[in-house]
């Protein structure tokens, strides 16, 4: 009797979200869109303050125009985003990985030129058998700067790849106005931000955790939520959020664009610095490999050997 093929793409038994490339992915690939959710909240309600107002046209012009930014997390993270609707591109080194992403029509592209290091970084290796992990040891140098593809929206959201369109999918939401009224008035009934004006053009915020988490349990609640299936429909997006305890400060031009952003906790700072001007072309690999034929390939290897024993 053949082994049942095992699941390679599920990671940890621990949820994606609480696994340490999930926690940093949110600053690299969500971030901006994080301090959009905040500030076109508390925005929205305090529109008569300078202050305030200055953040929701920044908030609003980020969602809306393509842009690069340059994001720096510790020594970890180096990355130049590129976002242009809803095609972004990452390009640098992820969790120490070098690496090069294209997310686009609901597909993410990646290649690195340590496969080996970036298939550790995303995927748990522990969880596969020894027959499976010498198998995929000998495929991983062959795919040394080539392209793969997997299809985000077929793939599990609780795995760790797929949790990738939850908040990609909120920042999608941002964009339509009932969407935003929602959280208004969830975030109407939970304050969590105390924002501070520090001189003409930065602008601190500080999230008070007891609130954040108060807003955290309403927010999964709500319409707008339930809607996006790619979420976990459970209290637990934004619980492990590393800003609690921390504050960012934004930086804006005279016109009230985004020129800078530093978040800050007790653990790690991350920096994104934004550039408006001409975004180079994202354009979607056409020869890259799918992944699911590699897992077929490989579990098909697996099964023949295990045969001719």
């Amino acid at each position: 009797m053949y082994p049942e093929p095992p699941i390679i793409n599920e990671g940890e038994y621990k949820p994606w979200y609480r696994r340490r490339w999930a926690r940093l992915s949110a600053v690299v690939f969500v971030g901006i869109a994080v301090v959009a959710v905040v500030m076109s909240i508390v925005m929205a309600i305090t529109w008569n303050a300078s202050a305030e107002k200055a953040l929701l046209d920044a908030t609003d012009y980020a969602l809306k125009t393509p842009g690069t930014y340059h994001v720096q997390y510790g020594n970890l993270t180096n990355l130049t985003a590129r976002v242009d609707g809803k095609k972004y591109a990452f390009d640098g080194t992820f969790d120490k990985t070098p690496v090069s992403i294209v997310i686009a029509d609901g597909m993410l592209y990646a290649k690195s030129s340590d496969p080996q290091k970036l298939y550790e970084t995303f995927v748990n290796p522990s969880k596969s058998s020894s027959a499976m992990s010498a198998l995929l040891e000998s495929i991983l140098p062959n795919l040394k700067n080539h392209w793969i593809s997997i299809n985000l929206r077929t793939t599990s959201s609780s795995s760790n790849i797929g949790g990738i369109n939850c908040p990609l999918d909120i920042r999608d939401a941002l964009t339509v106005d009932s969407s935003r009224q929602q959280l208004i008035e969830v975030y109407a009934a939970n304050p969590f931000l105390t924002v501070t004006r520090l001189n003409g053009s930065d602008y601190r915020v500080a999230i008070r955790s007891k609130k954040f988490s108060a807003f955290d349990k309403e927010l999964v609640k709500s319409n707008v939520y339930q809607s996006l299936t790619s979420c976990p429909q459970e209290n637990n997006l934004i619980k492990d959020n590393l800003l609690i305890g921390g504050s960012v400060v934004l930086k804006l031009s005279q016109d009230h664009k985004l020129q800078s952003m530093t978040a800050t906790s007790k653990s790690v700072t991350a920096k994104v610095t934004a550039d408006y001007g001409a975004v180079a072309k994202i354009i979607t690999p056409s020869d890259s490999v799918d992944v699911g034929q590699i897992i077929g390939s490989v579990i098909q290897s697996l099964f023949s050997s295990h045969a001719i024993k």
